[in-house]
């Protein structure tokens, strides 16, 4: 049974995730878990260190790449739920001021619209990525440490996208279109 759980605020229009039933919480949180985790950050750049020492990103070492990702991480964090708690008060300071189209073709459509935030710097390697259900209300489908330019490319990249897929048609399948719903539990 999947979930959807709320992130923040505490009510109205925001941020949410899914969560999976296979996993021990919900993507948000499994995310941000993972980038303050130096030891798993550290794990994961000498896997892609090919990538990492891309000229796009001024070939930083493994422990400058780990220490930028904590600190980009928590500046995310931060500006998320900035925009989320002042997003139900100023339309002008919704979470859609944020959030930008995955791609070309997802910004023709805004109903269930695949998107995806950057942390402080548009080159970053930082993604979240969510379904848009309105102007202050997404789904957090997960999120990745990005470091090629398709995401196609890499086995974990191409994992956000088959989850952002899978909720996307299950949201238009249930017709659940707007952030007015509390909590949801769905039988996949």
């Amino acid at each position: 049974m999947m979930k959807l759980v709320r992130i923040f605020p505490s009510e109205g229009s925001g941020l949410f995730a899914v969560h999976f039933p296979e996993k021990p919480c919900d993507e948000f949180r499994s995310l941000f878990d993972f980038w303050s985790d130096p030891e798993l950050l550290e794990n994961f750049f000498e896997a892609n260190t090919g990538d990492l020492q891309q000229s796009r990103y001024g070939y930083p070492s493994i422990d400058d790449a780990v220490l930028w990702t904590i600190e980009e991480a928590q500046f995310l964090l931060k500006v998320l739920y900035k925009r989320a708690q002042q997003g139900q008060r100023e339309p002008s300071s919704a979470l859609q001021t944020l959030f930008r189209p995955l791609g070309p073709s997802d910004a023709r459509t805004l109903s269930w619209q695949r998107s995806k935030v950057y942390g402080r710097h548009h080159k970053g390697w930082l993604r979240v990525y969510a379904i848009r259900l309105s102007a202050n209300t997404f789904i957090v489908t997960g999120g990745a440490i990005k470091l090629t330019q398709r995401m196609e490319e890499r086995s974990h990249t191409e994992r956000e996208l088959v989850k952002l897929e899978k909720v996307k048609e299950f949201l238009r399948r249930n017709g659940i279109h707007d952030g007015d719903f509390e909590v949801l539990e769905i039988n996949q």
